[in-house]
């Protein structure tokens, strides 16, 4: 969690970043990212918005565009690039996880998604990162 290089609330889509954007409380453009409730309601039934929380297709999403924390159906660790989960490993950079990269502490493959340092930089400038 940090300040984008593009300012407060990162207005291009291919940051992530936790917090209001500067679309209004919800992001509405699916590019975006944001932690909270999408304008199409509790659930995003949106694949390409990121929510943490249930999907509507159940506890665990198996429609790999919707993106949730908790447990894939797939097991505890995510192996389809498509599904984002929390979990300790990811060994796919389609994959997103949070936590350590099997290719060390800082993701260096802008398809894989991490929290922590980008290699770049506190922030990351590349659009292909995803961080937190």
């Amino acid at each position: 969690m940090g300040q984008s290089p593009l300012g407060p609330n990162c207005t291009n889509g291919t940051d992530v970043f936790m917090g209001q954007s500067p679309l209004g409380p919800n992001c509405t453009n699916g590019t975006d990212v944001f932690m909270g409730q999408s304008p199409l309601g509790p659930n995003c039934t949106n694949g390409t918005d990121v929510f943490m929380g249930q999907s509507p297709l159940g506890p665990n999403c198996t429609n790999g565009t919707d993106v949730f924390m908790g447990q894939s159906p797939l097991g505890p660790n995510c192996t389809n690039g498509t599904d984002v989960f929390m979990g300790p490993n990811c060994t796919n950079g389609s994959e997103v996880f949070m936590g350590q990269s099997p290719l060390g502490p800082n993701c260096t493959n802008g398809s894989d998604v991490f929290m922590g340092q980008s290699p770049l930089g506190p922030n990351c400038t590349n659009g292909s990162d995803v961080f937190m």
